[in-house]
């Protein structure tokens, strides 16, 4: 199509629905054969860098399988019940509201509490529209949040929009701008969408064009949505669900006024109201006529912290899942982040992949660490050089010092008999975590049961301490506090601990398993006395010829209770001995299992533990990077001419680093005039710098020398005569001002009460 115009423009056309070119422009879907890359992924062909990412690619396909797998579960309870809510609502919310009658006019109200983890809200509410539509429950499903929503036309508008014209929700722009953990499509996905088109009625050809926004409003909604039930009739209920992401951001009168205004139309709507701390915030949010016009109902989702338990046992603590595993730091720090910072599940999952895209990036010997069938297929086509990498890795060193000279030359000269040894260390680390686990599942009903938890009471605490090596040093209190308990808080997590270790595949572990499932233990346990029948505690046993001891004899009466301390010692109760069975079995386990991956040869293909990467590219250092830039423009600039920026006479030095740097050699308080004087001076030896520098270029051509016009002579002359005494020009003064309006602006610099022509410094050592 072509356009006329005077002015030179860009024309965007819409196209048009019936043209033939609406087939080719539909939205092809990627085959399951072909093989998905990382865009700009480092190497060549030469390197192992293609091996590097076809490990990275199938240790993240099998990860967020999983975790796809996951979120299904962790909320199939409460979706559950969320479809069946809106399936059993009736049409009766499309009645006029009748002020007699209120139960005839209220709009079903879904309270879904979310909790305070928002960055997953957009996420769940995602899922949630994908099963609605999925199941046909709804014919619509609508989005809407307190960022497009601030008036009461704002929200009319975008309700209107996504369902006459179509237009996409702020819950799935979202979900598609920064999907959590979608790598490739599976072909079980590409059937279910297929079967959804299938089964999703298509747009009639009446409505097939755009109404414009500022036509939008209740009434064209209610006659569009009888003209829909007019055309076809029957298909379903109608019910359009609105979920309304954050209430508590909403406006209290927008609100109330959308409620208001949609219980007394014509459209069925369900609305899903997101709360994130319980429904009684609603309540306290919404006056007493605008509660009665909702039928409430309130849904719980699964809180983060749980959501994160499963994800840590069934990604990071399964070896069968991921071959790259993370160190004690880095999975510190990301806890940390969580618990302290965000409280997403959604960003975890996200450093997750950063720590395994750096792992996979930085570690030359992350090119075995791979699944345990393909490692002598990767260790085979490893090259003699890439073979020598693997051999720098330090532990490698420290294991070969141990070893006697003998066993030393095989490993370094020998590639056959190294990467034998190699497969038989990586089946080593694998076993090591295997026990791990199973090991921390035994002691973590014990150790969450303990007074005040010093282990913490989630899986993931043991697990970031085990890795770390504290965990030894801190069982003493667990230990402590199973030394003295009852018969019934040793029972009840005992077939819990029997449970975890049946799995175990080391020796070990399987001979003490033997007197932990015998079932004498679990019967003795049950039917013995807690206290023995032979002696009596209250009535202690006195010789029958000795005379009482008298109130005055305390030495002696102290000597007694001792002697009779260690008698009671010397005989313990049936209880007491299995108790410390039992504890002497946990003990030697941690013992012996609970050992730091980092002592074990070529942990570095497999663990990731660089806290300090991972820090620096997930937390933000505000203050440090203001720093950076303006000290060296040229870290982040960039360009040929800021090469030299850290020379104050650089000619391409900023006029903000000039006077950022000047103000770094002040104290408290900075005079303005020595720093205007100070600011000058510096620009002066640029000038002169830049005037050596065409002083020296090859000499002027003839139109370059007709340039120099008494025109220019006479303006260079007037800005001679506008220096001041001390060579302070009006365009120096105006670039000085505005450079300390930009550092005031960054928070380094403030006015000072105390002096007028004064500023004071904010920053590294100012206050």
């Amino acid at each position: 199509m072509s356009t006329v115009s005077v002015s030179k423009g860009v024309f965007a056309f819409k196209r048009q629905h019936g043209l033939s070119s609406d087939k080719s422009c539909k939205k092809r879907r990627p085959s399951a054969k072909v093989k998905s890359t990382v865009p700009n992924w480092p190497g060549d062909d030469e390197s192992t860098s293609p091996l590097q990412e076809e490990n990275y690619l199938k240790c993240w396909d099998s990860v967020s399988q999983t975790l796809q797998g996951l979120e299904k579960n962790i909320h199939e309870t409460v979706f559950r019940e969320l479809v069946e809510f809106v399936s059993n609502q009736t049409l009766r919310c499309g009645k006029q509201f009748n002020e007699d009658s209120l139960d005839d006019g209220s709009i079903p109200a879904a309270v879904l509490v979310m909790g305070v983890n928002m960055p997953d809200s957009s996420m769940v509410l995602s899922s949630l529209d994908h099963l609605l539509k999925k199941n046909n429950v709804a014919s619509h499903v609508v989005s809407l949040n307190s960022r497009n929503c601030g008036t009461l036309r704002q929200c009319i508008t975008h309700l209107a929009d996504q369902l006459i014209n179509g237009s996409s929700s702020a819950a799935e722009e979202e979900s598609c701008d920064d999907s959590s953990y979608s790598s490739s499509s599976s072909s079980s996905d590409e059937e279910d969408d297929l079967a959804e088109e299938k089964t999703t009625p298509k747009k009639s050809k009446s409505h097939s064009g755009t109404v414009k926004r500022s036509c939008l409003n209740m009434n064209v909604l209610e006659a569009w949505y009888k003209e829909q039930k007019q055309e076809s009739p029957g298909s379903d209920d109608g019910k359009i669900v609105v979920m309304v992401e954050d209430v508590e951001s909403f406006p209290t009168s927008v609100l109330e006024d959308f409620i208001q205004v949609v219980s007394t139309h014509l459209v069925p709507l369900v609305l899903v109201l997101c709360v994130a701390t319980s429904a009684a915030a609603l309540h306290a949010r919404l006056s007493q006529p605008i509660l009665a016009r909702l039928s409430l109902t309130s849904f719980r989702a699964q809180p983060s912290h749980s959501y994160l338990a499963t994800l840590v046992q069934e990604v990071l603590m399964d070896g069968a899942v991921s071959s790259m595993r993370l160190g004690g730091r880095a999975l510190r720090l990301l806890l940390d982040m969580f618990l302290y910072h965000h409280f997403s599940v959604k960003i975890f999952i996200q450093g997750l992949k950063y720590c395994m895209l750096e792992h996979f990036l930085s570690t030359p010997a992350s090119v075995i660490c791979c699944p345990a069938e393909d490692r002598r297929r990767v260790l085979n086509s490893l090259t003699a050089a890439q073979l020598n990498d693997i051999r720098k890795l330090p532990s490698f060193r420290s294991y070969t010092d141990k070893l006697p000279i003998i066993d030393q030359v095989p490993l370094l000269i020998d590639d056959k008999h190294f990467k034998d040894w190699v497969v038989t260390q990586l089946q080593v680390l694998d076993d090591h975590h295997h026990n791990l686990v199973r090991v921390l599942r035994l002691l973590h009903p014990f150790a969450s049961t303990t007074p005040h938890a010093p282990l913490g009471r989630q899986l993931w605490s043991l697990l970031a301490l085990s890795l770390n090596g504290q965990l030894v040093e801190g069982m003493g209190d667990v230990l402590n506090h199973l030394s003295s308990v009852p018969r019934d808080q040793l029972i009840s997590p005992l077939p819990l601990a029997i449970l975890a270790l049946c799995g175990a595949t080391h020796p070990t572990c399987l001979w003490w398993l033997v007197p932990l499932r015998k079932v004498e233990l679990l019967d003795e346990l049950l039917n013995m006395d807690d206290l023995d029948k032979t002696t009596t505690p209250d009535s202690p046993p006195s010789s029958g010829g000795a005379a009482p001891l008298l109130p005055s004899d305390r030495f002696k009466l102290k000597e007694k209770l001792q002697e009779m301390a260690k008698k009671k010692q010397a005989k313990p109760s049936k209880f007491a001995v299995v108790r410390s069975k039992v504890v002497e079995i946990i003990d030697c386990l941690v013992k012996e299992f609970c050992v730091v991956p980092s002592t074990l040869a070529l942990h570095e293909a497999v663990y990731f533990d660089d806290a300090g990467v991972v820090s620096s590219g997930l937390m933000g250092k505000h203050r440090a990077a203001i720093n950076k830039a303006l000290t060296n423009p040229a870290a982040y600039l960039h360009c040929e001419c800021c090469k030299d920026s850290k020379d104050w006479n650089s000619p391409s030095l900023p006029d903000l680093s000039i006077v950022y740097r000047l103000h770094l050699e002040c104290g408290r308080l900075i005079n303005l005039y020595d720093w205007l004087q100070a600011f000058c001076a510096c620009v002066q030896v640029r000038k002169n710098n830049l005037i050596e520098v065409k002083n020296n270029a090859p000499e002027d051509t003839d139109e370059d020398v007709n340039k120099n016009t008494p025109k220019k002579r006479k303006n260079a002359a007037v800005k001679k005569s506008q220096e001041n005494d001390d060579g302070v020009t009006p365009q120096l003064q105006a670039r000085f001002v505005q450079a300390v309006s930009e550092l005031q602006l960054l928070g380094f610099v403030k006015t000072s009460r105390r002096k007028t022509d004064h500023v004071a410094r904010l920053t590294w050592g100012g206050y």
